[in-house]
């Protein structure tokens, strides 16, 4: 990473900093942006990536486990497991079946 990008992703990480009241009090958002601290550009900012890159904050999220729910099959067909992520009541398969526990 060149200096010029490395010294403008600091600027946006200082400016997108925690903010702070008088006697160190703090409300826990971003003093720039109001979001919650970290807030995604600070994270943007201070995360080892190509600066030019499209970002979606989405990929700093931790991957959630696939649902184990399965749609029994008739006969000797293999069961269906249903391809959401994270807390749902109704079910998926890959193959565009639905089902709710």
């Amino acid at each position: 990473m060149t200096t010029d990008a490395a010294n403008r992703l600091s600027r946006i990480a200082e400016a997108h900093s925690k903010d702070r009241w008088p006697a160190g009090l703090t409300s826990g958002d971003c003093s720039e942006c109001g979001h919650r601290w970290p807030c995604p550009t600070y994270v943007w900012a201070t995360t080892d990536r190509d600066p030019l890159s499209t970002w979606d904050p989405a990929d700093d999220e931790p991957a959630t486990e696939p649902c184990p729910a399965g749609l029994l099959p008739k006969g000797d067909a293999p069961a269906e497991r249903c391809m959401v992520e994270g807390p749902h009541t109704q079910h998926v398969s890959p193959t565009g079946k639905r089902w709710t526990s």
